[in-house]
């Protein structure tokens, strides 16, 4: 195997890699943002049930 042959393997085994951690990184950001997401529509909601109970109370 010629140097020219090694270099280019080692290229093309980064450049796979390289797309492979991005993949996954946007998948897993992804993810983050739809739980995120998930998380403050709950959080209005309770923020709406409190204010609800607070106007009642008075």
């Amino acid at each position: 195997m010629n140097k020219k042959s090694f270099v280019f393997l080692i290229g093309m085994f980064l450049l796979v890699f390289m797309l492979a951690i991005s993949t996954i990184w946007y998948l897993y950001d992804f993810k983050i943002q739809e739980n995120r997401l998930y998380y403050e529509s709950k959080l209005l909601e309770l923020e709406k049930e409190i204010e609800s109970i607070r106007t009642s109370d008075k």
